[in-house]
């Protein structure tokens, strides 16, 4: 997309997400766009200058790559400048959008300008299923137990869920690594030898579709309809220009925007929620 202007697709009743693809952060000019209108724009010094709207305050790391980061809120109709600005930007970008009703989530099909070239992509699920592994319980997560050890509880529940998005054999119960290779061992208490169901979805996913994949597996989980714990994971672009709360990182120092859900069944139709962020070690903050 080239020279357009990106408000002309923000619409009253609807949300639309867009981020900028095949281009990274740490080197070329990347942008997003999210649910509330705000556009984010991560430019090289040539292209900063020609934008001709000025940065907020540069950062050390922005120092070192030579980048400029301009947030520009599309909802605000009186910032006149940015029609000007976007005129200013000649190149083409391959980006990935989602457009959503924002109250009932309902995916709505963008009418995008003559001359841009739009392909639909599906989202759907892939379902796989991991066998012969060995399940942790997960139920010291639901007691009461000393706060260091139960940290230590929920790290050990993540790092098998990590080995499990991967399907990693060091999960699998017939696991016979060297000892000089890998001395993982799954958390304990742990059943051997079972079956677990993995699904994934690809894409731009919206925030209402994760809310109310969230919601329906706490009702199956307190319902029993699943008879274990589940658990729910979202990765966010690592060329994103910004991550949590609005906080900027850089794709080499921090790429990590994730978050997980651990729901956990109890003994009176509740639900035990975990909810943890990761965040990259040299994370930047405001």
């Amino acid at each position: 997309m080239a020279g357009s202007d990106t408000s002309t697709f923000y619409l009253d009743e609807h949300d639309l997400l867009l981020h900028s693809i095949d281009t990274h952060l740490d080197t070329d000019d990347v942008f997003t766009l999210d649910h509330t209108g705000r556009l984010v724009l991560s430019l090289n010094k040539e292209t900063y200058e020609r934008f001709g709207i000025t940065t907020q305050k540069r950062r050390q790391a922005d120092v070192i790559r030579q980048k400029y980061l301009i947030d520009i809120d599309l909802c605000n109709t009186k910032d006149k400048r940015r029609h000007a600005s976007f005129s200013n930007i000649t190149q083409s970008f391959k980006v990935v959008a989602l457009c959503v009703h924002r109250d009932t989530g309902e995916l709505i099909d963008i009418q995008w300008p003559e001359g841009v070239k739009a392909e639909k992509k599906e989202i759907a699920p892939q379902v796989e299923q991991l066998n012969g592994v060995s399940i942790p319980s997960l139920d010291p997560l639901a007691q009461e137990t000393p706060k260091d050890i139960w940290q230590k509880n929920v790290f050990d529940a993540l790092e098998w869920l990590g080995l499990a998005y991967i399907k990693a054999n060091r999960i699998r119960t017939d696991d016979k690594s060297d000892p000089f290779i890998s001395l993982y061992q799954s958390p304990t208490p742990f059943t051997p030898n079972q079956t677990g169901t993995l699904v994934r979805w690809r894409g731009l996913i919206a925030p209402f579709f994760v809310r109310h994949l969230l919601i329906s597996m706490r009702k199956m989980t307190a319902d029993k309809t699943l008879s274990s714990w589940s658990a729910l994971t979202v990765w966010g672009y690592r060329d994103s220009p910004y991550t949590w709360n609005t906080q900027e990182h850089h794709y080499f120092l921090n790429g990590e925007n994730d978050y997980t859900f651990l729901l956990l069944p109890t003994t009176d139709k509740d639900v035990t929620l975990i909810h943890h962020k990761m965040l990259g070690t040299h994370h930047i903050l405001h």
